[in-house]
């Protein structure tokens, strides 16, 4: 009886904390990706701004120390200028969903995985005055990604957590079943009962 008692309360322990943690996980998660969106959405619309206040889009975009994949499309679907990679180089973007959205309503998403299922890439497209479109990117853990980089942190807690539920429930287990190991069978009404 003393050994259910005790599996009980720590099985129960274990429950409730991995349920936490996964529930904790997929809240921050979320909360996480829709601050990284509004943050690429404002990125973008501050350089459509200045990109509408200079000569040489080029030139500008080049200047600009930023951690984002910037590219500029035009209207043709061309790369005319990118960060990244040899704009020159690179492939016709005017099938990309982001670059066919935001010529089509002023703006487009799109996020695609990596080979590695740990990171995706977030682009965010916004159309320019001159009829071209500007797009931005960045990489993001995926909730794989993540899962991945707390699991060693949560199996810690969840073993400290393990070590301190399975001391407690020993004297929980005991305090619990002492009034049935020390029935006086020989006389009932003097044995101690538990709180009603």
């Amino acid at each position: 009886m003393r050994k259910r008692i005790s599996r009980s309360v720590l099985l129960t322990a274990a429950l409730a904390l991995l349920l936490t943690a996964a529930l904790l996980i997929s809240i921050l998660f979320d909360l996480f990706a829709a601050q990284s969106a509004a943050e690429l959405r404002r990125e973008a619309e501050t350089l459509r701004y200045s990109l509408s206040h200079t000569q040489d889009d080029a030139a500008f975009l080049a200047a600009l120390p930023t951690d984002y994949r910037i590219t500029l499309i035009d209207h043709d679907g061309s790369v005319l200028y990118d960060n990244s990679a040899d704009a020159e180089a690179m492939d016709n973007h005017a099938s990309r969903p982001e670059i066919v959205e935001a010529f089509a309503v002023g703006s487009g998403e799109a996020r695609r995985r990596s080979s590695t299922l740990a990171e995706e890439t977030w682009y965010y497209a916004i159309a320019t005055q001159d009829g071209q479109v500007l797009r931005i990117a960045t990489n993001r853990a995926t909730m794989m990604g993540m899962c991945m980089q707390v699991l060693p942190m949560l199996l810690g807690l969840l073993l400290l957590v393990l070590l301190g539920m399975f001391l407690l429930s020993e004297r929980l287990t005991a305090w619990i079943v002492r009034p049935v190991n020390t029935l006086n069978l020989d006389a009932p009404l003097e044995n101690e009962a538990y709180d009603e």
